[in-house]
């Protein structure tokens, strides 16, 4: 039986912190994976359940990057594993800031342009 990829956009790798959480308070950290014009993906020991919509904020260039998502999935494992499998989570977004959108885009023509 053939898996199939539900995403319509292109992931591109992204390495940055990023700090998220609920109702306005992003108290929690996590490392970015990767990053497309329809969500994100951060590792992180402390996940969300799917369906939550999370606020996130990554610094970048001097510039607060913010937005909102629902977690479409999540995989907690123990802090010591978070670097030896797959953990944190998946997140689609809803709403990110204008700054957040630019950067997005500058990244996916940059990976275009190398092809």
């Amino acid at each position: 039986m053939k898996s199939y990829d539900k995403r319509v956009a292109k992931r591109i790798p992204f390495r940055v912190p990023v700090k998220f959480g609920v109702n306005g308070k992003c108290i929690n950290t996590g490392i970015v994976i990767d990053v497309s014009s329809t969500g994100i993906c951060i590792k992180t020991s402390n996940v969300f359940a799917p369906g939550t919509v999370v606020n996130i904020e990554i610094l970048y260039n001097s510039k607060t990057l913010s937005g909102s998502g629902k977690v479409m999935w999540a995989k907690k494992v123990p802090p010591n594993l978070i670097y030896v499998t797959k953990a944190g989570m998946g997140i689609h977004f809803k709403e990110i800031c204008l700054d957040f959108q630019n950067l997005i885009q500058e990244k996916n023509s940059r990976t275009i342009s190398r092809c």
